[in-house]
């Protein structure tokens, strides 16, 4: 006797493992593609949904303060700029730019504490 692993029963085994290969190699990558796919899908849409809230925020802080002529307590320009950087990193367009700008040379207005 040869031992287990002889050529009667190594010939089945392989055969075994070159079809489980051949199917569970491309069964592994189509699923990898449709995972890529649904997470960059996923992920634009939450990049396209925080450049909303962030642009929709710089507009509250343009109509509250600049559009009235109103002073700007400094915390609310510094959470305009922050809103601003993040909106711009996220490939925000000129109008919240325009916006930002006009914030920025707005009048400064006493802080939230002296104001209250």
């Amino acid at each position: 006797m040869v031992g287990v692993w002889d050529s009667t029963v190594e010939r089945p085994v392989m055969q075994l493992l070159d079809q489980i290969v051949a199917w569970l190699v491309p069964a592994m990558c189509g699923g990898a593609v449709t995972l890529v796919a649904v997470v960059w899908r996923y992920g634009r849409a939450m990049i396209h949904g925080l450049r909303v809230l962030l642009r929709a925020e710089i507009i509250r802080i343009h109509r509250e303060y600049v559009q009235t002529n109103s002073p700007i307590p400094v915390e609310v320009m510094d959470e305009a700029d922050d809103a601003y950087s993040a909106y711009s990193a996220l490939g925000g367009n000129g109008t919240g730019t325009k916006m930002h700008n006009e914030i920025m040379a707005a009048h400064n207005g006493p802080t939230r504490k002296e104001h209250s």
